[in-house]
């Protein structure tokens, strides 16, 4: 079915921008798990993954875009009393929870932060990817694959912890040259329908043209830090509450 959904979305994509030769538009991705091959004999952990993605998919995260910014963010679902603790950690996974603004005239990215009453605006570095001749086709038309790091080096924060690193496989087509994705992802040739980030994968299944250039989210006002400022206070944050985590 999803194969189905995605060969339709690239005849459309194709055919829209022939035709119209505009990259503004609107991305709508789901989210999903991806299960540890390891795991998968081990029946809570299956049902884990399966309530989770349950309810990834009635999460849609969006991405926003014409040719100079992006805004990236989702639809937060109703939540019942019981299954609210499951949403928020659904969200969490693969990141997703907030909001992320890109802009290429100012080579800025950020993320929007909320702690308490505060806003952060995490800025992130570009991510160095290394392009590859690895392609795949869908309705006979071509992705390639890049990939890449996003590395929190804890074992420099506090001795004895470990680094945290998430791989990262995008597929991005120059059929649509607007260089952004989901999350943090920006740089690219092309505009990227599928990201895997870690344990957890993007896949774009609606594509959605404008008919003029459109205006984006602007980056909200708010304290900037840099990625590595912001993890080393979240460990140190971690670390008083629960010690040695």
């Amino acid at each position: 079915m999803l194969k189905k959904i995605v060969l339709l979305l690239f005849i459309l994509l194709v055919y829209v921008v022939k035709a119209q030769n505009n990259f503004s538009g609107k991305v709508t991705y789901t989210k999903a798990i991806i299960a540890n091959s390891e795991k998968v004999g081990e029946a809570k952990y299956v049902s884990y993954v399966n309530a989770m993605n349950e309810i990834l998919r009635n999460i849609p995260y969006v991405l926003e875009f014409n040719k100079e910014a992006s805004y990236f963010y989702h639809i937060k679902p109703m939540a019942s009393d019981l299954n609210k603790k499951m949403v928020s950690k659904a969200e969490l996974l693969g990141k997703g929870k907030n909001q992320f603004y890109t802009n290429l005239q100012t080579n800025t990215t950020v993320e929007e932060v909320n702690r308490g009453s505060e806003k952060l605006l995490v800025s992130y570095p570009k991510y160095n990817f290394k392009l590859t001749t690895e392609t795949k086709s869908i309705g006979g038309y071509k992705f390639y694959k890049a990939t890449s790091q996003e590395v929190v080096e804890f074992s420099k924060i506090k001795k004895g912890y470990q680094d945290k690193v998430n791989d990262i496989v995008v597929w991005y087509t120059n059929e649509v040259p607007v260089s952004f994705g989901p999350l943090s992802v920006a740089g690219l040739p092309g505009l990227v329908l599928e990201m895997q980030y870690g344990s957890t994968v993007y896949t774009a299944t609606k594509i959605e043209f404008k008919k003029k250039n459109v205006a984006i989210q602007e980056i909200p006002e708010g304290k900037i830090v840099s990625k590595k400022e912001y993890d080393t206070q979240m460990v140190k944050s971690l670390s008083d509450a629960f010690g040695d985590f």
